[in-house]
């Protein structure tokens, strides 16, 4: 996969960080993200409702350097900081303990 122009957060869509969930088996039903929050190279999407997963769940995900997305973790209260999100940041993405 080659790296595509734009700022990691332009790269964000819920499209790009659905394959990079599913590649990375964090599910073991069938989920589809919404639109995601992106801060800098960070970013949280929600799972929609679906019959599959009723409960919407948050996904945590971070840019490398080279601007690839990973998946960091899942939760409804996510400790961010914990998962190396900087403070400022972790405040502005819904889903991150305060």
């Amino acid at each position: 996969m080659t790296n595509p122009a734009g700022t990691a957060c332009e790269r964000a869509t819920p499209q790009q960080l659905q394959q990079v969930l599913e590649a990375s088996r964090a599910s073991s039903v069938p989920i589809v993200l919404g639109q995601p929050q992106c801060k800098e190279h960070w970013a949280m999407a929600w799972s929609e409702h679906t019959d599959a997963a009723p409960q919407p769940t948050g996904y945590l995900f971070a840019a490398s350097v080279q601007g690839f997305w990973h998946y960091i973790t899942q939760g409804s209260a996510i400790d961010c900081t914990a998962n190396g999100v900087p403070a400022d940041i972790a405040v502005m993405l819904r889903g991150c303990r305060k």
